[in-house]
């Protein structure tokens, strides 16, 4: 079986109550008649997912803090559901209001052709951390190449989408992916910290 689960804590620092604003974008690309979890500690979401006929669950105050990771997040909705070792959890940051529900469909149909435990996103790093150097002027990845066309490509990972067998989520490192995941490679996707991020983007998703 397949979960779709919203992590959607109250608390943001970059933006107070982000999460409640950016839901229904996320909310939207889904439907009550798929398994749609939202795991919180904000009542107003709660409400919103009821609303949505959605299953949301209560997360406790030790998994909705700045310092808790999101394997904890995860595992706590896979035993509050009772989910199987052999279901999967398409994972939905809210941060990605431009997501569409042909971006969760076509991770999905690369997560299984390439018959994957766990897929997460990435895109190519711009800039290259082989130009990049520290405050004191070394080197961020210690290199001698001399041409821009000899630096190694390098990706950044984004949970844009992200997908998980249930068996593999203890797994995984604290950043939610291990040396078995499948790498999907997407664009450079929009992701929201703060309110100026939201104005930038808005009139280009409402």
């Amino acid at each position: 079986m397949i979960y779709y689960l919203i992590p959607a804590r109250k608390g943001s620092k970059g933006w107070p109550g982000k999460n409640r604003v950016l839901f229904k974008y996320t909310a939207e690309t889904l439907t009550d008649k798929e398994a749609v979890v939202v795991t919180t500690d904000d009542p107003d979401i709660f409400g919103k997912a009821l609303a949505k006929n959605f299953t949301p669950i209560d997360r406790p105050e030790k998994l909705a803090g700045d310092k808790a990771d999101i394997i904890g997040v995860i595992q706590h909705a896979a035993e509050e559901i009772g989910m199987k070792d052999t279901d999967i959890i398409v994972l939905l940051y809210l941060v990605h209001p431009t997501r569409t529900r042909k971006n969760i469909k076509d991770a999905l149909k690369y997560f299984n052709k390439k018959k994957a435990k766990s897929l997460v996103c990435r895109y190519e790093a711009i800039p290259n951390p082989y130009e990049c150097i520290n405050a004191k002027g070394a080197q961020i990845v210690p290199h001698d190449f001399y041409r821009r066309q000899d630096f190694p490509v390098c990706y950044k990972f984004v949970h844009f989408v992200a997908i998980y067998k249930v068996s593999e989520i203890c797994k995984l490192n604290k950043l939610a992916f291990n040396n078995n995941t499948t790498w999907l490679d997407i664009k450079e996707p929009v992701d929201i910290d703060y309110e100026e991020d939201f104005k930038i983007i808005r009139g280009k998703i409402l």
